[in-house]
């Protein structure tokens, strides 16, 4: 196994030497480049996406693209590959009502949990264009993997695998309203594949030779509700896939939101209170305007990780024990159950009550057991035709 560790991106300059590339431009880049390649002229997909943009001066570096428009381009040259790479082994290519189905799946849960679940269930409508989605939740850790079937582990196949990967966790991330903090992204390639298509530095550390295609988070994210959905969709509200969500000048330091949240939610467990920010700038040995800039440009408030870290204790304590209502308020630092209450109402919209009835009664009927196959059939996952939203 080797690893790919993400890391700011310094991609060839533009012509003209006007400077780098950010990362999400020279990943797009490089993709053209390929479908080039692969495929042929660019133009046509641009004008099939009723863009604007000199496809050869992109190719320059003479000229950029507004972050959507960017997107748009990069996720129609992934999806036309896919289509060619499906052609040449011999099986369907995913079309378009297909990852619509999908989206329906995921759109219609209460959790995340069950936006998974739901999407299985419209795996098997789509004539086996969707593959074998597994999930494995081991303790504090789920894993979310995907088969894709395919025949040869060519650079272009890993192409498309790599950007159906980051694609459901964005989606995912987009449904709970939170990004998933991921603990590793796995593919099954071998190194030199990987290397061979000369990528730029990916905006997070990927491992290969793993021998499977996927990603790692903290399971207590399986539980958290669902804030969007189709509404939001129509309305032009969509996950911008985590291939483009980097690149700035300064990068915040790699997990600290996530080493920030750990330790509070350990303070929590251990003590039943949360520790105040100063307890965590001296903690991590920075200053209180360098700490908050960091965490916000990583999308995260100290407020919103301290009401994640009571959420998710919460949860456990309330689906694993048999604390009551005033206990557990007591343990996350509430001042009363009826705030404990509040509180809850406004994370998962229901009762304290409610929500161990109804999560005791799954772990009865084994809707919670260790490993949860989703789809029936080992096709191609549409997911990793490496679709992405126009």
């Amino acid at each position: 196994m080797s690893e790919i560790t993400g890391s700011e991106t310094k991609a060839p300059p533009r012509s003209g030497n006007q400077g780098d590339w950010p990362a999400a431009e020279a990943m797009a880049r490089r993709v053209f480049e390929l479908y080039v390649r692969e495929i042929g002229s660019l133009s046509e997909l641009a004008a099939k996406l009723k863009l604007t943009c000199d496809p050869s001066a992109l190719l320059a570096g003479s000229a950029e693209l507004e972050s959507g428009d960017l997107q748009r381009l990069y996720g129609g040259a992934v999806a036309r590959l896919s289509v060619h790479a499906q052609i040449t082994e011999g099986r369907p290519p995913l079309r378009s009502s297909d990852w619509r189905v999908v989206l329906y799946g995921l759109d219609g849960g209460r959790t995340m949990r069950e936006a998974i679940q739901r999407a299985s269930d419209c795996f098997e409508a789509i004539d086996g264009r969707c593959g074998l989605m597994t999930l494995r939740v081991r303790g504090d850790f789920a894993e979310l993997h995907f088969s894709t079937m395919r025949q040869r582990r060519t650079a272009i196949n890993c192409l498309i695998d790599m950007s159906g990967i980051p694609q459901m966790h964005s989606q995912l991330s987009w449904l709970i309203g939170k990004p998933i903090p991921v603990v590793e992204f796995a593919l099954a390639y071998p190194t030199d594949v990987y290397e061979s298509l000369e990528l730029p530095p990916l905006p997070f550390a990927l491992s290969l030779d793993r021998g499977w295609s996927g990603f790692v988070f903290p399971s207590a994210y399986l539980d958290y509700p669902l804030v969007r959905g189709a509404e939001d969709r129509s309305s032009g509200n969509r996950p911008a896939s985590l291939l483009f969500l980097g690149g700035g000048e300064e990068r915040t330091e790699p997990g600290l939101a996530h080493r920030v949240r750990a330790k509070a939610l350990q303070v929590l467990r251990t003590e039943y209170r949360l520790p105040a920010f100063e307890e965590m700038v001296a903690h991590f040995g920075q200053s209180p305007a360098s700490l908050r800039r960091k965490l916000v440009r990583d999308g995260h408030s100290y407020r919103e990780i301290r009401n994640s870290c009571r959420r998710e204790l919460g949860l456990d304590l309330l689906r694993g024990t048999s604390l009551s209502v005033e206990q557990i308020a007591t343990r996350l630092g509430f001042c009363d159950s009826d705030a404990f209450r509040g509180a809850f109402r406004e994370w998962t919209d229901e009762t304290p009550s409610d929500y161990r009835r109804r999560a005791q009664a799954g772990l009865a009927g084994g809707s919670n057991a260790t490993m949860v196959s989703l789809g029936s059939r080992t096709h191609q996952s549409s997911l990793m035709n490496g679709r992405i939203e126009p």
